[in-house]
């Protein structure tokens, strides 16, 4: 069931870019997928979140999707942010 789900995510996600920027722009492209998941989770159920995103077309982990905290992405999101908003780049 979480395959399925995470499946319909991948490809509505897909669709929405090929939408937003035209054409087959996606094809061309390697996509790296970041999948959150809670702090809280223990090793065997991100083993599971693993198996699942791999069936669901997510490509093997480490190499084309990885794991990552919801604390982590959020402090990720917040340097992004800071980085953007004082042209640190």
């Amino acid at each position: 069931m979480i395959a399925d789900f995470l499946s319909s995510v991948r490809k509505v996600s897909e669709a929405c870019i090929e939408r937003t920027y035209g054409g087959n722009w996606i094809g061309g492209l390697k996509i790296s997928y970041v999948l959150t998941v809670p702090a809280i989770w223990s090793d065997s159920a991100k083993d599971l979140m693993v198996r699942a995103a791999e069936e669901a077309g997510f490509g093997m982990h480490r190499e084309d999707f990885n794991l990552v905290s919801e604390p982590e992405a959020a402090a990720g999101l917040f340097c992004f942010q800071v980085w953007m908003i004082y042209d640190l780049y």
